[in-house]
């Protein structure tokens, strides 16, 4: 009896206890916790009003040069969510913001990325 209610606690705990960690916490790789920590600071610093979804933030792509982290405002009332992008080098702290939008209406976050390449 003892060991199912042990392993039913710990199942509970790292299905709803993962919302609760830190979104750097989420990637093994020491360059993409950085890359989400130094995305999340440009975030904060650019937006004064508006806070990001610390819960829906991921890299969206990566590679040798650079990682792209994806950070979805927190808008309780409005759905779908304002999505921005930020580019980090690997080799320096520079960040750069990319761009951002809603995806709404069928769109998915690989179309506004595509359109925001086609733009520039």
């Amino acid at each position: 009896m003892a060991p199912e209610i042990l392993i039913f606690s710990l199942f509970c705990a790292v299905l709803f206890g993962i919302r609760f960690l830190p979104p750097d916490w989420k990637y093994l790789s020491p360059r993409k916790r950085r890359a989400v920590r130094l995305a999340l600071r440009e975030f904060s610093a650019s937006h004064e009003f508006v806070q990001p979804d610390r819960s829906k933030c991921r890299i969206y792509q990566s590679d040798e040069e650079h990682c792209i982290v994806m950070i979805p405002e927190y808008t309780p009332r409005m759905r779908p969510p304002v999505l921005c992008f930020y580019s980090i080098s690997n080799g320096t702290d520079q960040v750069s913001q990319l761009g951002s939008g809603q995806c709404h209406w069928g769109n998915r976050p690989e179309d506004l990325w595509e359109s925001e390449k086609t733009a520039q």
